[in-house]
């Protein structure tokens, strides 16, 4: 991958790919952040689930990908292509957008356990039929840098 460093068409594709991969990190990590919220909210009468030591990494995690999208424009082959930062409000509106979905993934993942738990697979079955048999998710709330869907 970096053997051809000379090469500006590759670091260019390189720089892009980049791009790409912090976009769908921080997008990712904006929607599970706001289904955990939306879940706290609803099961947890707004209590924090996380321990407080994970939910430090889960910030200082969040703040280093922030960061590195918003100096993302100092890249020459980002400023040659006329592209600036990452748009993270816009990342952070499709991440909004998948939010339901996951939080909604998640409370059926849960259900699944539990019913599994109590001898109740026939149960467990029918909400794992229905999930297989929705509509295949949007790609809403996963954007590559440039705000198109990825």
């Amino acid at each position: 991958m970096y053997g051809r460093c000379g090469d500006s068409a590759h670091a260019a594709r390189d720089a892009q790919d980049w791009r790409d991969l912090l976009a769908f990190s921080l997008t990712t990590l904006s929607t599970e952040d706001a289904a955990r919220v939306a879940l706290e909210r609803r099961y947890f009468d707004g209590q924090p689930v996380l321990f407080p030591a994970l939910a430090r990494e889960w910030i200082d995690l969040v703040e280093r990908l922030e960061w590195l999208g918003a100096h993302a424009d100092r890249l020459p082959e980002h400023r040659a292509a006329g592209q600036h930062g990452l748009g993270l409000e816009v990342l952070r509106a499709g991440a909004a957008e998948g939010a339901q979905a996951r939080a909604s993934e998640l409370i059926d993942v849960a259900r699944i356990e539990a019913l599994n738990m109590l001898g109740e697979r026939e149960r467990a079955v029918t909400i794992i039929e229905r999930r297989l048999s929705a509509p295949v998710a949007s790609t809403a709330g996963r954007t590559s840098a440039d705000g198109s869907a990825a």
